[in-house]
């Protein structure tokens, strides 16, 4: 799993996370040179794995980012750090 500390999405970004260039309006301010294509692109590799990204965001303590894949026909969870 992924942390950010302490950069939250905001709930009404939510819904439009994944979504190519999308980026919130905090993160405009954090890092005001990205391109919003990141998330989207992790999203298509995992689900072209037939897995999906997990996303938790709560204000004040940040966001936490994980994703599943299958090994050896399994599904193992995978952390990013």
């Amino acid at each position: 799993m992924r942390r950010t500390a302490p950069l939250c999405v905001p709930k009404k970004g939510q819904p439009e996370l994944f979504e190519k260039f999308f980026r919130g309006s905090n993160a405009k301010t954090v890092r005001p040179n990205g391109t919003g294509i990141g998330l989207f692109l992790v999203q298509k590799v995992i689900k072209e794995h037939g897995e999906e990204v997990i996303f938790h965001s709560v204000q004040g303590e940040g966001s936490t980012f994980a994703f599943r894949l299958p090994l050896d026909g399994d599904a193992a969870n995978i952390g990013i750090s």
